[in-house]
């Protein structure tokens, strides 16, 4: 699991030089995407410290959303 998750988490952000992306450490922007165990599918966001998304429910849109 660890491995597959590097091709959306800290390969791309390596690869787009985002240095503040991809891994959870100090000084990184901490956000964090939890997943159901079984099916993988999205529950939580946090983005940059902020929750975003709680329990498959979006709490926070972008620019465009409505």
């Amino acid at each position: 699991m660890e491995n597959a998750l590097m091709a959306i988490t800290s390969n791309p952000a390596d690869v787009l030089k985002l240095g503040q992306k991809g891994r959870i450490a100090a000084g990184k922007d901490g956000d964090v995407v939890l997943l159901d165990k079984e099916s993988l599918e999205i529950l939580d966001v946090f983005a940059r410290g902020q929750l975003m998304m709680r329990d498959k429910e979006v709490l926070v849109k972008g620019t465009f959303e409505k």
